[in-house]
């Protein structure tokens, strides 16, 4: 916005481009598959591909690492207005025990011709997951570390399967000594990966903390419940 109000004339938008699927799967049985690179826009795009391996810290940053177990071709695309093309990802990993992680990561290169004047021109840049799955898959996600400490709710979504976890939607609910709702607080879910955790802290105001009796999180995997319960303690909301 700032840019708009202060070079209203100057401003150049990509086109922009889409990539599906938005997710790729491979394993034992199919270590291979296409990808479609469509350009959305008029101008023909230059895009680069490259690959990391994906990890992620505590806080569900992502932690990206150089590899050399994915496979893709071609490395540049050319792509006019309209237009799609195909993009071969693959692996030559052997069957894993533990699920593996990756991101494809596809991304317009400036065009060769120079912009008239002196303009900005804002560039995508799109990131697809890659996982190479177990022959067995073991989903198992737990709530970890719950409690409440001055004022402050603290817990860890921990994954202990063998492959990744993505609740949509996690909740926190504060149960008061009535039985009424006192605190409802929905959280967007993420990615947890296979052997990972996340932690997730919540400040609860003082006037809610004192009447709370119970708090409970919840979630769902693949439709199914997730949930713990913790006993307010009487000095939880000291602080």
């Amino acid at each position: 916005l700032l840019l708009m109000a202060l070079y209203p004339n100057e401003l150049s938008w990509a086109g922009g481009f889409q990539v599906y699927p938005i997710r790729v799967t491979l394993n034992a049985n199919e270590s291979t598959t296409l990808m479609t690179v469509k350009n959305d826009g008029a101008e023909k795009l230059r895009l680069q591909v490259s690959v990391v391996a994906w990890d992620q810290n505590k806080q569900g940053e992502m932690v990206l690492k150089p590899t050399e177990d994915i496979i893709f071709y071609p490395t540049l695309l050319s792509i006019d207005g309209g237009e799609q093309r195909n993009l071969r990802v693959g692996t030559h990993t052997k069957e894993v025990a533990k699920e593996k992680s990756y991101r494809i990561i596809v991304e317009e290169l400036p065009p060769n011709e120079k912009l008239q004047s002196t303009g900005v021109r804002f560039l995508t840049k799109v990131s697809i997951p890659i996982f190479i799955q177990p022959r067995k898959v073991e989903t198992k996600g737990i709530i970890d570390q719950l409690t409440l400490r001055k004022g402050e709710l603290s817990f860890d979504i921990k994954n202990d399967g063998n492959v990744h976890i993505q609740p949509r939607e996690i909740r926190v609910k504060g149960i008061a000594s009535d039985g009424g709702v006192q605190l409802d607080r929905k959280i967007p879910g993420w990615y947890v990966l296979s052997g990972g955790l996340r932690e997730y802290r919540i400040d609860v105001p003082k006037n809610e903390c004192v009447k709370l009796k119970d708090l409970k999180v919840e979630f769902e995997i693949n439709e199914k419940p997730v949930n713990e319960t913790y006993s307010v303690q009487a000095d939880a909301c000291a602080r």
